[in-house]
């Protein structure tokens, strides 16, 4: 080997070693570095969008202040803050209803819901004897109530009247209806 080969295949050794380190360790650190680039990039844009929301606040705060005004102004659900007073008021409300149509209440039971501790409902379930003039109007004084009140489930039967081997309508019914209302959080009307 002369020295011109020897020149030759040491600059070749020593461009294949330098080829190998950017291959092998270069590259890889630049390809970290472009990823992090891209992390910083996504970060810097979720940050700018966050700025944009927190500039948008204060009318995002009176656009709520606006909808919780206008859904309390509305009546349809109990001004009160908590189950127990809307269960109390949902009671009153339906037995005042039952009572004007002539109805007599035999038992009442408020019912714990499966719904889980965020529910603002209320329900009770609720036994009485009417007759089908006062039914009717119970239930166009339901779907007209305010606040919103809704029949979850509702089981009939007649009632007969036995005499001497005969049975006789009697022109009632008996109910079973669990009735469901609705109360605000904030409690306010």
């Amino acid at each position: 080997m002369t020295n011109k080969e020897k020149k030759l295949l040491t600059v070749v050794g020593t461009v294949v070693v330098l080829v190998s380190v950017v291959i092998l360790v270069l590259l890889p650190y630049v390809k970290k570095w472009q990823a992090y680039d891209k992390v910083i990039d996504q970060r810097a844009a979720r940050i700018l969008m966050l700025k944009r929301q927190i500039a948008n606040k204060p009318a995002l705060e009176k656009e709520i202040q606006r909808m919780g005004e206008m859904i309390n102004s509305s009546k349809l659900f109990f001004p009160v803050a908590d189950k127990a007073a809307a269960e109390s008021q949902l009671l009153s409300t339906v037995k005042k209803m039952i009572e004007n149509a002539g109805g007599q209440i035999n038992s009442v039971n408020i019912v714990n819901q499966q719904r889980g501790s965020a529910s603002n409902s209320a329900a009770v379930k609720i036994n009485f004897t009417i007759d089908n003039n006062g039914l009717v109007e119970i239930l166009q004084n339901l779907a007209g109530s305010k606040p919103l009140l809704n029949v979850t489930t509702a089981g009939l039967l007649p009632l007969m009247q036995r005499q001497a081997r005969k049975q006789e309508d009697t022109g009632k019914v008996r109910l079973d209806m669990v009735i469901e209302g609705f109360f605000s959080a904030g409690g306010q009307s």
